[in-house]
């Protein structure tokens, strides 16, 4: 594989997603910002880094939560931005296949989808919120997640029946 073959994943911040390591995010992204531990992720039992947005240049870029599976490949990479959804949508349209949109055009506010190889990458701009979230998820990480959500879910409402 030639370095100038395209990534087969979304790559924010030329990181693909399922291919990236620990190290090789420690090296091109700690150079330029601090990389802080954040604990272990629930889902995919790996490390969770966090950086601000200064030293990325990506304007807007609050804060970035990095996102590893056990072996330390990155599995996702969840970025915090103010609310544009419809300026990123028209970007993102130019490089990933859209699954949907359901953001308001007018109110500026709603979510929408796209993948690209085995990532899926969400945009999260809630109603009265001035921050949206873009997340670059592995299908392995998203499908953990929604498992066990889903399972939680259950496990809730099975314990509101029991006790009503």
């Amino acid at each position: 594989m030639s370095s100038i073959a395209m990534a087969e994943n979304a790559s924010p911040f030329g990181l693909e997603v399922g291919v990236a390591t620990l190290s090789q995010v420690q090296k091109q992204i700690g150079d330029k910002t601090s990389l802080t531990p954040t604990g272990i992720n629930k889902y995919s039992g790996g490390k969770m880094f966090e950086v601000d947005g200064h030293g990325l240049n990506v304007e807007g870029v609050n804060a970035v939560t990095f996102i590893f599976d056990q072996a330390d490949v990155l599995v996702g990479v969840l970025v915090s931005m103010p609310k544009n959804p419809k300026s990123l949508i028209k970007t993102f349209s130019g490089k990933y296949k859209v699954i949907n949109n359901k953001v308001d055009n007018f109110m500026n506010y709603g979510s929408a989808q796209f993948s690209k190889g085995d990532t899926v990458i969400d945009i999260d701009a809630p109603h009265l919120s001035f921050v949206m979230e873009v997340r670059y998820l592995s299908k392995r990480l998203r499908d953990a997640f929604m498992q066990q959500s889903n399972a939680e879910t259950a496990a809730k409402q099975k314990r509101k029946a029991d006790s009503l």
